[in-house]
């Protein structure tokens, strides 16, 4: 065989081994499009893992006073009652795994977002105690160091406006990692007033947690 006819063979080789090597990145770059694609359909949520389904244990709460635009505020200077509030978040977690497995058979975390995780605890109450003594509504309404002041305080999520009583707004919810949440004092005080007091969350597996001295100075 001359050498112009081997010559021509190794040719033909080494093109049909450069079209088995496209038509193979082709058929990956398109598989990996249809998993995306695929995560995107079926898991809404952003929870394509597969393996242990988990959850978080709450370890600690966080404060901060904040304005009506959401900036971290200083408590001790005085805001109109209704432009400030107490952002509540969660400070601390662990993450724990259940036995059950979720989501797809195929390990496609990657190609979705993580979902928000849900907590094991549920809320059992928070409670707001008075740390002074302080006339709020007139002069005969006296909140003593010691009184259960709850119930002058609403609740809602982080830019929600549609607040609700503390009780009302926590029961059986269920608390997501990234979750946050607003307090805000009811009504106006007849003066300007500086309240002292200690947050007091109860989770429904017996966890207490007590966020003290915290404060707000309103008009």
């Amino acid at each position: 065989m001359s050498r112009q006819n081997l010559s021509g063979i190794y040719r033909f080789i080494e093109y049909e081994i450069l079209m088995k090597k496209s038509l193979f990145i082709f058929l990956l770059v398109t598989l990996i499009e249809i998993i995306s694609v695929s995560c995107t359909l079926f898991c809404p949520c952003g929870s394509c893992d597969s393996g242990p389904a988990k959850k978080i244990d709450i370890v600690s709460w966080q404060m901060q006073t904040i304005s009506d635009k959401h900036l971290g505020v200083d408590p001790t200077t005085t805001y109109p009652f209704d432009k400030v509030f107490k952002a509540l978040s969660t400070d601390q977690v662990k993450i724990v795994y259940n036995q059950e497995t979720t989501g797809s058979p195929f390990n496609i975390a990657n190609a979705c977002s993580p979902a928000p995780l849900q907590a094991i605890q549920t809320f059992t109450s928070i409670q707001i105690k008075s740390m002074t003594e302080t006339a709020y509504l007139h002069t005969n309404d006296i909140i003593k160091e010691g009184d259960d002041i709850t119930d002058r305080f609403a609740m809602t999520f982080l830019f929600d406006m549609n607040f609700k009583p503390i009780h009302e707004f926590i029961n059986s919810m269920i608390i997501y990692d990234q979750d946050k949440y607003q307090l805000k004092l009811k009504e106006r005080p007849f003066q300007k007033t500086n309240l002292k007091f200690d947050v007091i969350i109860t989770l429904s597996d017996g966890k207490v947690f007590e966020l003290k001295n915290e404060e707000l100075t309103i008009n």
